[in-house]
């Protein structure tokens, strides 16, 4: 296998937090825009009604956790960090907090003030009550049902997630 093929079967088997989106833009390839994570990264506007506290999920570290309700399909809060290109995004060494999507990736792992970081995958699907929506360039979490406050907030990374990060 050539160079070039590996490096699109890499490509295209990237990890992805939601509904399989693997095709990624061409133009999006062969960014050469320069690693910059202070000018390409908007701090984060501290959402109301979230807050990080230890997971309920054991081994997993911290949780983002709901401090009031949230109706089903309302934005609770934006996933946000250093757009990465490809030739970026190859070189991280640590892919724990890339988000991977239709037209982006963001690596939110040197930001610990962005809440969506600390949103876990939870094994037991009925838990998932929240997902990843790309939308106009920014990528927001939903919420998939009616979430009560004091809910830790949960959303399926999928199959290629966790083999990449395992």
């Amino acid at each position: 296998m050539s160079f070039c093929d590996s490096l699109l079967n890499r490509l295209y088997t990237l990890p992805t937090h939601h509904f399989g989106a693997m095709i990624r833009p061409v133009h999006r390839l062969f960014s050469l825009a320069p690693y910059s994570p202070a000018a390409q990264f908007l701090s984060d506007d501290d959402p109301v009604g979230l807050e990080i506290r230890p997971s309920l999920v054991p081994n997993a570290g911290l949780g983002l956790f709901t401090t009031r309700p949230f109706r089903q399909g309302e934005s609770i809060c934006e996933y946000k960090g250093t757009q990465l290109g490809l030739f970026q995004l190859l070189r991280t060494r640590d892919w724990s907090y890339i988000y991977t999507g239709e037209d982006a990736w963001i690596d939110a792992g040197p930001h610990e003030n962005v809440r969506a970081r600390y949103i876990n995958d939870n094994f037991d699907q009925s838990k998932i009550n929240c997902a990843y929506h790309d939308e106009a360039g920014k990528v927001w979490v939903r919420a998939l049902r009616d979430i009560a406050a004091d809910e830790e907030l949960y959303a399926a990374y999928g199959d290629h997630y966790w083999a990449v990060v395992k």
